[in-house]
């Protein structure tokens, strides 16, 4: 294999004025017996060359939105964040109210608002940013950083926070919503309890009268606060 040695502009000055030094020397001295056989050259050491800088990496800040934070719980787990990695969070709380909480998410990011990172959100805005292309896909990040979710139900990743098969939200939480209903307003649609999700949609129309009562909601108020 052909190979080339490189000399540094320092080791050549440096071996010239040895070779230089050695011929004024032997000019003065006897000329040396002739050697026998000439001894191998030494392979010069090269020298340790210095590693490259490691890359700066961003201490931010970075822009995160949590929902409502009931006493200042988030905020802890923000605070030892910043402590654990030195990495700045621009920390912000969105409204308690939940309706207002997603027209404030919801129009900000549709203005076109870069300023956000990372926010809590709820299960449908998955499907509603990640199709309007407000939201990243994590499954990269995911591969890069070796995440391991095989721990979370298949539902909760594939079908709750992803859309079209890309992953848009991370699930912190999972929990079981339990339906009560009004006998008296079954018996008067003339409809039974539904057991399958198609028969929960029908049932929903058929209790539904306008805008006076809505066939199945969230909460017991009008207006959607949890």
């Amino acid at each position: 294999m052909d190979t080339k040695m490189y000399i540094s502009r320092r080791d050549f000055l440096r071996g010239a004025s040895a070779l230089t030094a050695a011929g004024i020397l032997a000019a003065c001295a006897p000329a040396p017996p002739e050697p026998t056989e000439a001894p191998p050259a030494e392979e010069p050491a090269d020298e340790p060359t210095e590693a490259p800088p490691e890359p700066e990496v961003s201490k931010g800040p970075v822009n995160v939105i949590y929902w409502a934070d009931v006493n200042d719980f988030f905020q802890g787990i923000v605070d030892d964040f910043e402590a654990e990695t030195g990495v700045e969070v621009a920390y912000e709380v969105a409204p308690a109210g939940y309706i207002e909480w997603q027209e404030w998410m919801t129009t900000r990011l549709a203005s076109g608002d870069t300023t956000v990172d990372c926010f809590h959100g709820d299960d449908f805005q998955s499907a509603i940013y990640g199709a309007a292309g407000w939201l990243a896909e994590l499954d990269p990040l995911i591969d890069k950083f070796d995440i391991d979710l095989e721990d979370w139900p298949p539902t909760l990743i594939h079908d709750v926070s992803s859309w079209k098969g890309k992953l848009y939200r991370l699930p912190w939480g999972n929990d079981t919503e339990i339906f009560f209903y009004r006998t008296d307003f079954f018996e008067e649609a003339g409809v039974e309890p539904p057991t399958t999700w198609d028969e929960l949609l029908t049932v929903g129309q058929a209790l539904t009268q306008g805008d006076e009562r809505y066939g199945i909601g969230l909460s017991g108020g009008k207006g959607g606060m949890l």
